[in-house]
Formats: C-alpha cells, sequence, structure tokens
C-alpha cells in the first residue's frame, strides 16, 4: 500500500499526504500535525509531499491485541438508523484469493479480538442502545472454527440477545459450527462463491468446487438466510465458464439464495493483475463506473483522463483484456444490483447493451 500512496501524492498536487495501513497507530499524530504541533516525520505509515519532493514514512507492525484499541464512541452515533450495526471481530485474511486486495493489503495474516470482548461491546448495544442486530465486517469470520465456538459460547453464557451475520467461507463451515452459531443468535451468512466454472475457481485459488459451494451454501440455507456473490471477466473467461456462471447463479435464485453478479474490477495489489493487460472503456457494466457516468460531462471528461492517465491508481474502473467480452457482456443478466445500477445511472446509454 505504500507504493500506491506515494505514488497518489505524486500524480496529484492537491493532495498532501496518504495514510496506508491500520488508522489507530496513525490517528492521534496525524491529527496533532494538522493541529501544528507535531511534524510528519513522527506520523506512521504516510506519503506526504515535502519540497522537493514525496517521502513515505515506515509502516508500523500489525496490531496483535486488538482488545487494547478503544471501542468507538457510540453515544455520538444515531444507532437507530442502522438496520444492522457493523461490528468487527477480527481483521485480515490469509488466503491467496488471485483477484482480491485483501489479504496483501493486510499482510495475509488475521488477527482478532478476545471472544469476550466482542461479546462486551454487543451486550453494551443491546443494553445501552437498544441495538438487536449486528454484522460482523470480518473479512472472514468462520476461519477460526475454535475462537468462533468460543464467542458463541459467550454469547450463550452472557445470554446477549443480539442477533447477527457475517462473511463465511465454502471451505470454513461445518453443520456442527452452523448448529452453534445459529444457537448463539446468527441469522445471516455471506459466501463469495465468485464462479460457477471449476477451472475459473482453480485460476483465482478459491481451492473449492463449484458443486461443494452448492452443497455448502444448501446446507446453510437450512439454518440461515444466504447470500452470495459471482463474479465474471476473469482474464481466463470464456464464454463456457460464463454459461456455467450463469446456470449456478439461476440455480441459486431458484432455491431463493440471494445473488449478486458483478464484473471483476482489477483492483491494485489483487495477485491477478500480475501479467494481465487492463483496459478502461465507458461501455461495459462496472459497478464502479456507475459514479463516473453520473458525473456532469465536464467533469467527466476531467475524469476519464485522470483514469487513463493513472491505471494503477484507478485500476477499478479498468476491465481485463479478454477477447470474448463483447459475448460475455450480450451474456450478462442484470441482478437487482446490476438492475439498480442501470436504473439510477443518469447515462444510461452507456449501459443498454444489458
Amino acid at each position: 500500500m505504500n507504493g500506491i500512496s506515494k505514488k497518489i501524492v505524486e500524480c496529484f498536487e492537491q493532495v498532501d499526504f496518504v495514510c496506508f495501513g491500520e488508522g489507530e497507530e496513525q490517528v492521534v499524530p496525524l491529527l496533532k500535525f494538522l493541529c501544528g504541533s507535531e511534524m510528519q516525520s513522527q506520523i506512521p505509515a504516510v506519503s506526504f509531499r515535502v519540497s522537493g519532493g514525496v517521502n513515505t514514512n515506515a509502516a508500523v507492525p500489525r496490531v496483535v491485541e486488538l482488545d487494547r484499541l478503544p471501542l468507538p464512541r457510540f453515544d455520538l452515533i444515531s444507532l437507530q438508523d442502522y438496520q444492522h450495526v457493523p461490528v468487527m471481530g477480527s481483521r485480515g485474511c490469509p488466503l491467496k484469493c488471485q483477484f482480491c486486495d485483501v489479504a496483501p493489503s493486510w499482510g495475509r495474516r488475521n488477527t482478532s479480538r478476545s471472544p469476550g470482548h466482542v461479546v462486551n461491546q454487543l451486550k453494551q448495544l443491546s443494553e445501552s442502545y437498544g441495538v438487536r442486530r449486528v454484522t460482523f465486517v470480518d473479512d472472514l469470520f468462520t476461519l477460526n472454527k475454535r475462537w468462533v465456538k468460543e464467542f458463541c459460547h459467550s454469547m450463550r453464557s452472557e445470554a446477549c440477545d443480539v442477533s447477527w451475520r457475517a462473511n463465511s467461507h465454502v471451505n470454513f463451515l461445518s453443520e456442527e459450527l452452523l448448529e452453534t452459531m445459529v444457537l448463539a443468535g446468527c441469522e445471516g451468512l455471506f459466501f463469495g462463491v465468485e464462479s460457477g466454472s471449476d477451472k475459473i475457481l482453480s485460476d483465482i485459488q478459491k481451492n473449492f468446487s463449484a458443486k461443494k459451494a452448492q452443497t455448502i451454501v444448501s446446507l446453510a440455507q437450512n439454518y440461515v438466510k444466504v447470500s452470495v456473490n459471482l463474479m465474471w471477466g476473469f482474464p481466463s473467461e470464456t464464454i463456457t465458464t460464463m454459461e456455467q456462471t450463469l446456470a449456478l447463479r439461476s440455480e441459486f435464485e431458484r432455491n431463493s439464495v440471494e445473488t449478486s453478479l458483478v464484473m471483476l474490477a482489477p483492483l491494485s495489489l489483487a495477485p491477478i493483475l500480475r501479467g494481465s493487460q487492463i483496459i478502461f472503456s465507458e461501455d461495459v457494466p462496472n459497478i464502479f463506473l456507475q459514479d463516473y457516468h453520473e458525473l456532469a460531462v465536464d467533469y467527466r471528461r476531467e475524469w476519464k483522463e485522470m483514469i487513463v492517465s493513472h491505471p494503477g491508481i484507478f485500476g477499478a474502473f479498468y476491465h481485463f483484456n479478454n477477447k470474448y467480452m463483447d459475448d460475455l457482456i450480450d451474456r450478462v443478466e442484470a441482478d437487482s444490483l446490476m438492475g439498480f445500477i442501470l436504473k439510477s445511472s443518469e447515462n444510461g446509454e452507456a449501459w443498454k447493451r444489458l
């Protein structure tokens, strides 16, 4: 991340500094600097403009003991405005999914709060603020089976009446764990299945088959509400693999699984970018382009120049160079998310191919 932060400051004179890494180690010295009482050289993990160039301060080690971090000031938040309050139990992911930049961003390391610390937060939310539902924003909540069991045991022993949902993984869920989670208030799980093609799943190192994904999703449905994500537009995507993904999507929807289907956007730290060519086009259904299309024409022209000039920074607006792209777009059936984008975009012309 430090390379990208430096590049942003170098490329855009309007930007004075960019932070990277975990914010808790930066926020106090950064605020002191902004108030004029501390030098930039004392702020960890930041790229900043100096006379004659850009400096980047060294990153600090990952925060391992997350329990030492203070809880948010919930009294300053209108929690009643949220159907599900976000809560973090752990950070980071050690997996090697090639399309994802989460694991590289966190150094492929997962750190977690103690189960009791998380339960105490949920009790505070419930007893002091009337919160009844939360969403765990952990990259992979079920990664550590022992941690999940301890958390669930603590939820029950403390009689914490809060329902929750979380992100799971096809390879990190069993019926035994599901039963334990449901008894502790779990009401929903999300799975990144990504493709209906075993070839694509192998290429991106998901380490499971489409059949196994169907089996685990079906199992989870016996206990909780399930949603899944599918993607298309991989460098090795073909008409056949696309049709396999659409078939899996149809199967999920027939079984009342909430399913999203999105075009893969090449995020800057994703391993899949290595050796792959990316292209910017205004005529593809990349969800990141929604904001671009809603800009006034003059601003859109300026944004396009920025995007085209700096693909390493704005890669999310690009797509992979795939010789089947036109045919792939023709085969995409707009799901609820894509349908919302198509209807809400002020520039519908670029989306009519769907």
